[in-house]
């Protein structure tokens, strides 16, 4: 029998890439947690690196794709909302459905989820989170963080800063 998971966490396709690019996608499956993302998300995978390594954590049951999403809410919010693309709509109405947490790293989506109640993390969240359980420590975390500001153009850097000094002078993150 299988641990209980803790949450669902919906994930966005910008966070899979940066954890790939990051090399970080290991240790965030890791966690104790059920992850799941839409059928539309995977569908962005099309470099077959990127869709080999989803495949694989589709493989071995750490990754789930949801098929029974609601297309009329999803309209519904790609109609009310212009700026998100019909696979951010697509995990909007997931978190919603699941009552779980969304994880992204896209501004837009952010924003919408807060206001429709969603819980929402990034990748600095994700970050914080495996140093917090200690799946990280402080000096793998440091350097991954100025890594995304490397191969990341729309990383938020000052938050990622931020997160940067917190690891480095040990305020909130012991």
């Amino acid at each position: 029998m299988e641990a209980y998971k803790e949450k669902i966490l919906i994930n966005d396709a910008c966070i899979f890439f940066d954890l790939i690019d990051l090399d970080m996608i290991d240790v965030f499956f890791k966690q104790n947690y059920e992850f799941v993302t839409s059928i539309h998300v995977y569908g962005e995978f099309v470099e077959t690196t990127q869709k080999s390594i989803i495949d694989a954590f589709i493989n071995s049951g750490k990754l789930s794709i949801d098929k029974n999403a609601d297309l009329t809410r999803i309209i519904s919010f790609s109609k009310n909302h212009a700026a998100l693309s019909f696979s951010d709509c697509s995990l909007l109405e997931l978190a919603i459905r699941l009552n779980a947490t969304l994880i992204t790293s896209d501004k837009k989506l952010r924003n919408i989820a807060h206001k429709n109640a969603i819980v929402v993390m990034g990748l600095l969240g994700v970050i914080k989170q495996l140093f917090e359980s200690k799946l990280i420590n402080r000096d793998f975390a440091i350097e991954k963080l100025h890594n995304y500001l490397r191969i990341n153009t729309w990383a938020p850097v000052e938050e990622t800063k931020n997160l940067l000094r917190e690891f480095q002078y040990g305020s909130n993150t012991d």
